[in-house]
């Protein structure tokens, strides 16, 4: 089964999208940035969905470690800042994300999201 591992602060958010995902994907959450590492370090996820504004440990911060330790899981930024577009182009550059959701349209646009990433590693 495909394997997604979530990296969210906020436990509401987390679990709602564990809920709009788990019918159809293994779904493992990692409250936290911190914490998040920590699971990243050890998952066979083959999507990650991560927070970028996440208090102690950022999202870049978690996109600096992937890239430093060669980590290549495709990354989904669901994120709720402002300037969406300016954030997203320079994950884009910067970080070579796969996806990008903003959390005011979380419900159907995250899960076409994660299908659409998952359909390009096939």
């Amino acid at each position: 089964m495909t394997k997604v591992l979530i990296i969210e602060d906020e436990p509401d958010i987390a679990t709602a999208m564990r809920m709009l995902l788990d019918d159809e994907y293994k779904v493992e959450v990692a409250l936290g940035g911190r914490l998040g590492l920590q699971r990243l370090a050890k998952t066979d996820a083959d999507v990650l969905l991560l927070d970028i504004n996440m208090p102690e440990v950022s999202g870049r911060d978690i996109l600096d470690y992937m890239r430093k330790s060669g980590v290549k899981v495709p990354v989904i930024v669901v994120t709720a800042v402002a300037c969406a577009n300016s954030v997203r182009n320079e994950l884009e550059n910067k970080y070579r994300i796969d996806g990008f959701v903003s959390k005011t349209y979380l419900a159907e646009e995250l899960q076409s999201e994660v299908k659409r990433v998952l359909s390009k590693r096939k």
